[in-house]
């Protein structure tokens, strides 16, 4: 007897074929349209993070032990980046602020000058070499954006696009552009360093005179000037005081022995003019107390200088350090 055994097959219909197939295909998509929004997010939070780190290279403040310290570009030079672009917080080097030999001053030890209205000059260079006090730490340091930047030493978004920076009344604007980005990435960031941010009005200050001499000091005798770095393109071996502002008033009233004269009390000026907008910016500035009856050639040995005084600048402050000068 001969058994006939018959296997059946069964395959997949065209129906059940497309079936998978369909699946398949929103399963991929899914997978494609998830892996494509967290790379997005990922490079939106990096283009943000960025913004961050641009802000902290123009201005950061550190606290140690109850102290307050600045550090970034605007403190090192007192003026915000120019030329509308971030190369002068990537650089190295000065070699972005050079227009015909002249250029922003690399950061070190320099001497001051002061305007002095009542002197034989205008500008009087702080250059004894007995004073060191006189000296500030001051300039260009250079590469204040180190991190994020890309094998040619460009800052760019997380799309490798530039973000856009303008400047305009000591204020620095920096966005990072979203128009050209998918959704929901496609809305334009902006961040300010506003001009109230990095400086303060002199009025702000709070500076005395006090008279320590025994009698009585008549108005008109003494002048404080406070002189403030504010780097630019400058040459320095013939116009470095042009880096140099002065804000200035005069103690108008007369001072009794043992008294104290505070600026709230005095008109202040700037290079001998009434002050209109000028702002002096965060971080570390000298006062001079100037007797006012030395003029003519004794000016170039700081005869006139009675005392100094080394003092910081706040920003978002209600007020400002006391400072004071005295009158032996």
């Amino acid at each position: 007897m001969i058994l006939s055994v018959h296997i059946q097959q069964h395959g997949f219909t065209l129906l059940e074929l497309v079936l998978v197939l369909f699946i398949l295909a929103i399963l991929t998509t899914t997978s494609l349209s998830f892996i494509e929004n967290e790379d997005g997010q990922l490079r939106y939070d990096e283009s943000l993070n960025k913004l961050d780190l641009i802000t902290s290279s123009l201005l950061r403040e550190r606290v140690h032990q109850n102290s307050s310290f600045y550090s970034g570009f605007v403190t090192d030079n007192g003026a915000i980046p120019p030329n509308n672009d971030l190369e002068p917080l990537t650089s190295s080097t000065t070699s972005w602020s050079d227009v015909s030999g002249n250029e922003w001053l690399g950061y070190g030890t320099i001497t001051p000058y002061y305007y002095n209205p009542d002197g034989a000059g205008s500008e009087v260079e702080l250059n004894d070499t007995n004073n060191p006090e006189y000296n500030l730490f001051k300039g260009f340091r250079g590469s204040y954006l180190l991190i994020g930047l890309d094998a040619d030493g460009a800052f760019l978004d997380g799309w490798g696009e530039a973000f856009t920076i303008a400047s305009a009344s000591n204020d620095f604007d920096y966005t990072f552009v979203g128009t050209s980005k998918p959704a929901p990435f496609n809305t334009d960031v902006s961040r300010s360093l506003a001009e109230a941010d990095w400086t303060v009005a002199p009025t702000a200050l709070n500076i005395s005179i006090e008279n320590n001499t025994g009698a009585s000091i008549g108005a008109d005798a003494y002048e404080v000037v406070v002189a403030v770095f504010e780097n630019a393109a400058v040459d320095t071996a013939t116009d470095p005081e042009d880096r140099w502002v002065s804000f200035h008033f005069t103690q108008d009233t007369a001072i009794a022995d043992g008294d104290i004269f505070s600026s709230a009390g005095g008109s202040w000026e700037v290079n001998g003019t009434a002050v209109n907008t000028e702002r002096i910016p965060v971080g570390e500035h000298i006062a001079l107390l100037v007797d006012t009856s030395i003029t003519g050639t004794d000016i170039n040995g700081l005869d006139e200088i009675v005392d100094s005084n080394r003092f910081t600048v706040f920003a978002n402050v209600s007020s400002q350090p006391e400072v004071t000068l005295s009158v032996p």
